[in-house]
């Protein structure tokens, strides 16, 4: 009884913050102001001793000064920075605590009858409003603006004074991205929309709008804010084209025809069928609403879309159309202000961007976004997943080099009253608030949430959705699935097996055994999460609120070591790694029929925990050159064609065989498509080509058109070729990297070339002056194995310290000679991903700045070692020394890679250009090869 009366209570706390928060109302009576913008100078005063109450700092005016909309930091308030803050960007200046803001205001006579609002459209946490001393209430939601009830206020001046308290009022922890400093501050102040606003006696609270497409229809609840429901007056409803103006719909009703119990409604037919939004699509209509009663109107103008959003057993249908969903995350990087932006050009900026790379999803994780981001992605075609929280229980002993977690949150539905009520009140106001935007398509509690309780979750759920069906619900990502849920978002599906993280060197495989047999629909969770290293001319657009500090002592580290004017080649090379793998791992959701979509973590770069430096964008979401938008389109967009190749590498005695399919997700099928394809070398002469006959490509699945086949006699030498998959007469088109080797490699065996793997053997030999190969991959102990690994390490290398990898790829000099016939990228391409397996990589820190290895793994930045996977050296005797740390002196016919390379390297130290500059001493020389750094180094 009592949690119940605690649910009531904080479900109406709720309702009264949310009635007003659904777009700009229009002139809430004729000829009355709609709203007093209060933007500009306020008296401000901090409060870190919590004094200000005791002392009844509202009954007087403040002494200093700082301007609203804007926060402490901003102003340059609070503690600045003595040092960087550990695994994120640091704040310039920092406060945690109460403080206060205050003007005054003037009452336009106009308002004389009128109740009075205040409207905060962002704060964290807590605001706490006093009118001429007299208080009147807090609020303390995350995700939604904050609405005061002054009341009636005479014509004329009147103090009004702003308590707002950033510290953690509800113990959630400190990870989750509604309140944090890794990624967005615990910034203070108010940010968006500040006003004051008028109220008729009798006016239109809540109002939800209800579009029933297939019935050609809209139906309008309104809520009504006043001392009792109206019995006089009427409720008018004109339904809009946005776009045109055009009235589709009017219907004008007496509101003593109403129930008088509970909102009001009113229904309107269309006079034709709606045009439907969705991406490619997204038309809009308005609901203009206008209730008159008492002698005054009021009146809301609501954008809306029609749609069809339907789930079964593993798809998500919109619009009658299976929905496959191309995510990603946003984990609140905006470093310039540290808080997101309230203005509908920022987010049209953003969105534009996920457009342009072939997105058509967002998940706002663990947090959501103001109103300007939902009308953005309404206008845009934007898919919207909004969430509430992250309680980060589980992180806390996990990854201690963070520090504790703040509030040691117990996790959700577990009795804790404050989180409870928290997020049970935050979940009814964000659906509320944001409900009538089309774009909000999927709704979830939080991230996560494993130490939460699915059971009370699920029967929140469960009631979300019976009074909201305009959307489809989850209780949390990547943990239980509730009875409740709509889909879910995760990485494995529980009691079936794993939704992501399978990587061999072919795509011939999907999901579907696992997807197949899921519950709900799934979607792919926080794919990707590949680091790339950092261009230190990125250090200069921290500018605002926030600065690189930790980036700078990055870059020092990586000076001393001889890597400081390498950061764009570092880059460039771990970026295409980086790129190589999210292309392989959407293609790999997008072969399984089942799958519902897919969410990357992330296209940009996540500033904190641990600096995951994960993106094709930086945190400023511009693009860091490593990759185009057209060249992700290709497997990352509506229609991507697909091949299922058994390998990337073969011999010239094999026939090249492989699936072709295509990914369709457009808004309609493709009648007599052509589908061809070409096997063409580097210089651009094609080896091979053909084409599927017409077919029929229907929208929402794939579709298997055949296999394509080709002998592989003509390649003579090793080659690296490029299968490219397209429709003809459409800009679709895919590729994949194919490597060719010959079925007879014959190694030679110059007279004067010691190829050994024992350096002691090798060292006698090059005191001798010789001519060394010395095959490394043994030597070294295990963390040499570390540092020449194909897979880059997964997010952060301070966050998961300890993985079994600690590069990102590795610089592949493909011009040197000692390369001249292996055939290969700039970077680590397929034909090095069997040769890397158990492969070593070399510490070059003592060699000179200039030194350049042949084969460079990227040390991550945390580290920045100069790594050496293939590299060479001389001897004061004269003697010269080609390494290669990968294992290609086993059974070396066991895969040709291995045997070409084998050939290269040979074939170079027996030549006359294998003439080292470097000279390295013996000492040193048994210094590499004995030990790697030591962990965490």
């Amino acid at each position: 009884m009592e949690q119940n009366q605690r649910l009531r209570a904080c479900l109406a706390h709720a309702r009264k913050a949310v009635w007003v928060l659904v777009l700009a109302a229009n002139a809430c009576a004729a000829g009355m102001p709609a709203a007093m913008p209060l933007g500009g100078a306020w008296r401000f005063r901090l409060d870190p001793g919590d004094i200000g109450r005791k002392e009844a700092w509202q009954n007087s005016d403040l002494p200093g000064t700082i301007r609203l909309p804007g926060t402490t930091d901003e102003a340059g308030v609070g503690e600045p920075a003595s040092r960087p803050a550990a695994g994120m960007l640091t704040r310039v200046h920092r406060y945690a605590g109460p403080a206060w803001y205050q003007r005054d205001i003037d009452v336009p006579a106009a308002w004389r009858n009128s109740g009075i609002e205040l409207f905060l459209e962002r704060v964290v946490w807590e605001s706490r409003v006093w009118i001429d001393g007299r208080d009147v209430g807090a609020e303390d939601s995350l995700g939604t603006p904050h609405v005061h009830d002054l009341g009636r206020l005479t014509p004329g001046r009147h103090r009004l004074t702003i308590r707002i308290d950033n510290a953690m009022i509800h113990p959630i922890g400190d990870r989750g991205h509604l309140y944090t400093e890794h990624t967005q501050t615990i910034w203070n102040g108010v940010v968006g929309r500040i006003e004051a606003r008028p109220r008729a006696a009798v006016r239109l609270g809540l109002v939800r709008v209800f579009p029933d497409a297939p019935a050609h229809s809209v139906t309008v609840e309104a809520g009504i804010n006043g001392t009792r429901k109206p019995t006089g007056g009427s409720l008018e409803l004109v339904v809009r084209e946005q776009a045109s103006g055009l009235a589709v719909a009017r219907v004008r009703q007496e509101l003593r025809s109403q129930s008088p119990a509970g909102p009001l409604r009113v229904s309107a037919a269309l006079k034709g069928a709606p045009k439907l939004w969705d991406e490619f699509a997204p038309r809009l209509y308005v609901a203009e609403l206008t209730l008159t009663a008492g002698g005054q109107t009021d009146r809301r103008d609501l954008p809306f879309g029609f749609r069809t959003l339907e789930r079964s057993a593993r798809q998500i249908t919109l619009n009658g159309r299976k929905l496959f969903l191309r995510g990603n995350l946003d984990c609140v990087h905006f470093p310039l202000t540290g808080y997101p932006p309230a203005d509908v050009e920022s987010w049209r900026r953003i969105l534009r961007i996920y457009k342009e790379y072939g997105l058509n999803h967002v998940r706002f994780h663990s947090w959501c976004p103001p109103e300007a981001a939902f009308q953005a992605a309404d206008e845009l075609g934007i898919y919207i997943q909004a969430e509430v929280l992250w309680i980060d229980a589980w992180m806390a002993g996990m990854h201690r080099a963070l520090g504790p977690t703040a509030g040691s949150p117990l996790g959700v539905g577990k009795q804790d009253r404050s989180i409870d009520t928290f997020v049970r009140a935050e979940m009814r106001r964000i659906l509320d608030v944001y409900g009538n935007h089309p774009s909000f398509l999927l709704f979830c509690i939080g991230n996560e949430l494993g130490g939460s309780n699915f059971d009370v979750m699920g029967q929140w759920i469960q009631e979300e959705k019976t009074r909201d069906p305009r959307r489809l619900y989850a209780a949390s990502t990547a943990r239980a699935i509730t009875s409740s849920d709509d889909y879910t978002a995760t990485h494995q599906i529980p009691a079936i097996g794993r939704a992501r993280g399978r990587i061999e060197a072919g795509t011939d495989w999907d999901y579907e055994a696992n997807y197949g047999r899921a519950p709900v629909p799934v979607i792919a969770h926080e794919i990707g999460q590949w680091p790339v290293y950092p261009a230190w001319s990125e250090i200069g657009k921290y500018k605002g609120t926030l600065r690189a500090l930790n980036l700078e002592q990055f870059r020092a580290a990586a000076e001393a070591n001889g890597l400081g004017d390498m950061d764009r080649e570092l880059s460039a090379a771990s970026g295409a790694t980086s790129r190589v793998m999210y292309k392989y791992e959407v293609e790999s959701f997008l072969r399984t029929p089942s799958c519902s979509g897919l969410q990357l973590l992330s296209m940009q770069d996540y500033a904190g925990q641990g600096e995951a430096l994960v993106g094709w964008l930086d945190s400023f979401y511009e693009a860091k050159s490593t990759v185009t938008p057209a060249q992700i389109r290709h497997w990352l967009g509506p229609t991507v064609p697909l091949l299922r190749i058994p390998k990337f590498v073969w011999r010239n005695d094999e026939t090249l065989s492989a699936g072709v399919e295509v990914a369709h997700y457009g808004p309609a099928r493709l009648d007599a498509a052509r589908v061809a394809w070409r096997l063409a070398a580097q210089d651009g002469s094609v080896l091979a080509q053909g084409a599927f006959a017409p077919a029929v490509i229907e929208t929402g699945g794939v579709t298997r058109l055949g296999r394509l086949e080709t002998g592989l006699r003509n390649v003579e030498s090793a080659k690296q070729l490029t299968l490219t998959i397209s429709l003809e007469h459409t800009d679709f088109a895919n590729d994949w990297p194919v490597t060719v080797f010959p079925r007879d490699i014959p190694l030679p065996s110059p007279a004067d070339v010691l190829v050994t793997r024992d350096l002691p053997a090798a060292l006698s030999a090059l005191e001798c002056g010789g001519k060394v190969v010395l095959l490394a991959d043994r030597l070294g102990d295990k963390s040499a194995a570390k540092l020449a690994a194909w897979l880059p390490l997964y997010w952060s290398a301070s966050f998961f310290p300890d993985q079994n990898r600690d590069t990102l790829g590795a610089i592949v000099r493909r011009d040197h000679p000692a390369l001249a016939q292996f055939p290969t990228e700039g970077y680590l391409g397929w034909q090095w991903y069997a040769l890397a397996q158990g492969a070593r990589g070399f510490v070059l820190d003592k060699l000179p700045k200039s030194y350049r290895p042949i084969v460079q793994p990227v040390s991550d930045f945390h580290f920045s070692h100069k790594l050496g996977s293939i590299f060479e050296a001389r001897t004061r005797e004269g003697g010269r020394l080609l390494v290669c740390g990968y294992n290609v002196g086993d059974e070396p016919t066991r895969i040709p890679e291995a045997r070409q390379l084998m050939k290269s390297l040979i074939d170079y130290a027996g030549g006359d250009r294998f003439n080292p500059l470097q000279e390295v001493s013996r000492d040193l020389l048994m210094e590499i090869f004995a030990a790697g750094p030591a962990p965490g180094q």
